[in-house]
């Protein structure tokens, strides 16, 4: 079973639509620092399936904190923009998977100037599938897939990946189109502060999302009314 993102895209995920955004801090730490934390901090281990397998083997346990410092990292070198590149580039050739992924999935936010090589040759070599998927992911958030279209799709005719065939799908469909400088700004300047605000059995935290026909909704306007159902993707993050 792979191992699917977070959200599936971060360029659509309701995470970067919530209202509440807070002007972020300035990072502390250099993007070299922010990764070697996550080298440290991430316990890959976490993923490996209990035999037998069952999807729950997928599942973090609760007390894990280690997705916190993964959001963080991103928000920072998401924030840190062109002066991140050479830690990510960098990261990208790490040993181990969970300092590759973060570095794939971030380069995407640094815009079109990061090298497309390197990304493709991830994309192609990693023996990483979340590698691979978020190298592709950067492709498309970064403008560069559409001049890469031969050969994502020669990719696609080889790639054994299902999550990672859907996602060579979504970068294509993208036609060449960036992601957008607001979604950026939102990332950076979202309130990491909310992080870890749901807690079990209590009530879920108001936040307000656009709806797929343009409206504005906040939870709070359901509270009392009718149940509501929230579906997140469970994944690297």
């Amino acid at each position: 079973m792979a191992r699917l993102p977070f959200l599936a895209s971060l360029t659509a995920a309701a995470t970067l639509t919530v209202s509440c955004f807070a002007e972020a801090a300035e990072p502390r730490r250099s993007p070299a620092e922010w990764l070697a934390q996550i080298g440290r901090q991430w316990d890959e281990a976490a993923w490996a399936p209990k035999p037998p397998a069952r999807p729950a083997a997928y599942l973090r346990p609760l007390d894990d904190v280690g997705w916190q410092s993964r959001w963080r990292a991103r928000q920072a070198l998401a924030a840190a923009g062109s002066d991140a590149s050479e830690a990510l580039l960098k990261a990208l050739r790490a040993p181990d998977a969970p300092t590759r992924i973060l570095a794939a999935e971030s380069l995407g936010y640094l815009g079109a100037k990061i090298p497309r090589d390197a990304l493709l040759d991830a994309a192609t070599q990693d023996a990483d599938a979340a590698v691979r998927l978020y190298a592709i992911d950067s492709l498309g958030m970064s403008g560069q897939a559409g001049s890469l279209a031969a050969e994502l799709e020669n990719l696609a005719k080889t790639e054994k990946n299902r999550d990672v065939k859907l996602h060579l799908g979504y970068a294509l469909d993208r036609k060449g189109e960036r992601l957008s400088a607001d979604a950026i700004r939102k990332l950076v300047k979202w309130n990491a502060d909310q992080i870890d605000s749901a807690k079990l059995n209590q009530p879920a935290p108001d936040f307000e999302l656009a709806s797929l026909d343009g409206k504005t909704l906040r939870l709070s306007q359901f509270r009392g009314q009718k149940a509501v159902v929230l579906v997140f993707i469970y994944g690297d993050t």
